[in-house]
């Protein structure tokens, strides 16, 4: 299975490995989710601030989706 891990955590343990060992994925993965994190952030700007208040979002998911359910609901009804 392949795991997209951060190009930190990939380098720290490339250095603790092997000083030598470079590998392609290490740098393919750096640049790949570098490259997503500049798509983001020029596309949707609205993303960035989203991202910043995402523990706040999360926290009113629920509620979001209850009030989401009980409209589905009265729509049946």
């Amino acid at each position: 299975m392949l795991m997209i891990l951060p190009a930190h955590h990939l380098n720290n343990n490339n250095n603790n490995n092997n000083n030598n060992n470079n590998s392609l994925v290490n740098i393919l993965t750096h640049d790949f989710l570098f490259q997503i994190q500049n798509i983001l952030v020029v596309s949707h700007p609205t993303i960035k601030i989203l991202l910043s208040c995402s523990s706040f979002l999360i926290f009113l998911a629920p509620y979001v989706i209850i009030v989401f359910l009980s409209l589905f609901l009265s729509f049946l009804k």
